[in-house]
């Protein structure tokens, strides 16, 4: 098995080395590593162009315009591999995932999704996964993650990449859209492929009043997909519904909503009345589940998807 990993910089001058270093020692190194800068000012291109001196498998990239999603494509753009792992800069790579990669049968398989570690309070924590390609799945837990998604190169070009115009969630973003046509092409399992260390852009994020306006954007873009799969397949038989997957996306907006009031006061009310705006024919019980959602996570409680179900 040949996979290129394509790692996006952007002033990660402190962190780059040590995660290179961690790939670079792999049991089984991959075939070839692209770093894609994103217009770093603290010295990492030039950090960078130092390591990969003497070392013929890393290129190194330049993309101009801004975000994560734009520096992977140019990435992927490069890559000639069959196999493709996108990584993050300043995360810990696992000494024998490829390995465990290549012992596995991929035979027509398009996308691997393995657990991933994440570093909380100083303390490595395994992320919630559950074994489902169910796209409600990923909605309500975000189980498909940047780095533990391992693409057939060819299937993710053919589904358009990463979304450029998510400034964030876009690895949730992706992995609903992939779900959304080809729901039998993923496997998942495996052990924890990555420890992660939480960034502000992250979907676990450091906190959500300050990157709500960009959440909501790509929840917007993620509510597009699903209604632009649904018109350009009226003949697919698909459970859940789309009415279903869209009221799903209405509970991402109001779980936030109800965040964004647990951090500061006030700031989550014209999130909320919103989305109950647009179930004022609904039942009141779905209406009152929308409203215990809000409350929920507006006490600081997690767990708030337990009521998703009930939509």
């Amino acid at each position: 098995m040949e996979i290129t990993i394509i790692i996006p910089v952007k002033d990660r001058r402190a962190h780059i080395g040590k995660t290179l270093d961690s790939i670079m020692k792999s049991s089984c190194p991959p075939k070839e590593i692209i770093i894609v800068d994103n217009e770093s000012t603290d010295g990492t291109y030039q950090f960078c162009e130092q390591y990969i001196k003497n070392r013929s498998n890393i290129t190194l990239l330049r993309e101009t315009f801004p975000g994560a999603a734009a520096a992977r494509n140019k990435g992927l753009k490069s890559c000639k591999t069959e196999w493709v792992y996108f990584f993050d800069s300043d995360d810990l790579f696992d000494y024998n995932y490829i390995f465990h990669m290549q012992s596995a049968n991929l035979e027509g398989i398009d996308v691997v999704a393995c657990p991933t570690t994440m570093v909380i309070d100083g303390k490595e924590v395994v992320r919630t996964f559950i074994p489902d390609n169910d796209p409600r799945v990923q909605m309500l837990a975000s189980v498909l993650n940047t780095q533990g998604m391992l693409f057939r190169t060819r299937f993710l070009k053919d589904i358009g990449a990463w979304n450029t115009e998510c400034r964030i969630w876009n690895d949730w973003e992706l992995g609903l859209r992939l779900l959304l046509p080809h729901p039998s092409t993923l496997v998942m399992g495996g052990k924890s492929s990555v420890v992660i260390h939480p960034q502000t852009e992250s979907i676990t994020g450091t906190d959500y009043s300050s990157r709500a306006e960009s959440i909501l954007a790509t929840i917007d873009i993620a509510d597009a997909a699903v209604n632009r799969f649904f018109d350009e397949n009226p003949e697919r038989t698909f459970k859940p519904c789309r009415e279903r997957i869209l009221r799903l996306l209405d509970y991402k907006r109001m779980a936030l909503a109800g965040l964004c009031e647990h951090e500061h006061k006030g700031s989550g009310t014209a999130l909320r009345d919103k989305v109950l705006a647009k179930y004022a024919k609904s039942s009141s019980t779905r209406r009152f589940i929308f409203s215990l959602i809000f409350d929920h996570t507006a006490t600081g409680l997690r767990g708030s998807y337990i009521w998703a179900h009930f939509l």
